[in-house]
């Protein structure tokens, strides 16, 4: 682990409707973050692809937090026809998701992250929407059941797995050792699209 970089998962808290379960993640300061950084994508760009580099994880994890909690803040309830459609694809607590529509997917700030995600070919200008955790966000003008299906699987994926940390370990994991289109995660959630 990069020395003076320390991250401590911490208590789960709730969303402020109460339901909600987000992992909070604390990166405690360190003498030099800007150097942490460059570190950290240094690891990552030139690690081995069956072994992840944990920092990059952990940051990530930390920008799925924030996004959590603005779709949380501002995102919308499921519909009775979207909670439904939630439930036919395995989501336990549909009364947990919230949907937020956007004009574009947001990209995170941190440049290794950034790097990871172009890397990856992830969250370009062409992301329809994205799952985190309970939260979702859409494009505008793609809300479907065929992508609600898609991300609500992940939803469901989310469940299995436990965390955020987990899930999103997982989630990068797959894309780097398959891909995109090849990755486990994704070829469930396509086989679980309802067609419109």
């Amino acid at each position: 682990m990069i020395q003076g970089l320390i991250f401590n998962q911490c208590m789960v808290n709730a969303y402020p409707n109460g339901c909600c379960r987000k992992d909070t993640l604390l990166a405690k300061k360190c003498n030099n973050p800007n150097l942490v950084k460059q570190i950290s994508v240094s690891l990552f760009m030139t690690a081995d692809k069956s072994n992840l580099n944990e920092g990059v994880i952990e940051l990530a994890c930390i920008w799925v937090e924030q996004q959590q909690e603005y779709i949380g803040n501002f995102g919308a309830k499921l519909t009775p026809h979207q909670t439904a459609l939630a439930v036919q694809v395995g989501v336990r607590q549909p009364e947990c998701i919230r949907i937020l529509t956007v004009e574009r997917i947001p990209s995170p700030k941190d440049e290794s992250l950034s790097k990871l995600a172009e890397k990856l070919n992830f969250l370009g200008p062409g992301t329809l929407g994205i799952t985190l955790g309970y939260c979702i966000y859409v494009r505008d003008g793609y809300v479907d059941d065929r992508l609600l299906s898609h991300e609500f699987r992940h939803v469901y994926q989310f469940e299995e797995s436990g965390s955020i940390q987990s899930f999103v370990g997982e989630y990068i994991q797959q894309l780097i050792q398959y891909g995109y289109e090849l990755s486990p995660f994704e070829i469930d959630a396509r086989e679980h699209e309802v067609s419109n």
